[in-house]
């Protein structure tokens, strides 16, 4: 599909018609488990972090880290996520490595 009518779609932009632009999002449905209005709605557009967020949306609205740590989130079409939850989660431990590491302290 990468190399198909999903590329084609997206080349065609604003020029896309929308029988074309709901098959397509029907068919990214299929392989990610997206929904097709919120494909439609990104634009065919979706991010790597909106991609997790909105996949994960059904479960009472986590959000996924880049190491599956999971955190509410209220988000929705954001292109770049105001931080990663797995940073939350473990920036603390690898900060004070880095103390120890750097002061020995």
């Amino acid at each position: 599909m990468a190399a198909g009518p999903f590329t084609a779609a997206l080349l065609k932009g604003d020029a896309l018609p929308d029988e074309e632009r709901d098959a397509v999002a029907e068919q990214v449905h299929k392989y990610t488990g997206l929904s097709a209005d919120y494909v439609k709605a990104a634009n065919l557009r979706i991010s790597e972090i909106a991609f997790v967020h909105e996949l994960l949306k059904s479960h009472a609205r986590p959000s996924a880290g880049s190491m599956d740590v999971t955190w509410p989130y209220a988000g929705s079409l954001q292109k770049y996520a105001d931080y990663d939850p797995q940073a939350a989660a473990i920036s603390a431990a690898y900060t004070r490595l880095f103390r120890i590491t750097i002061t020995g302290t």
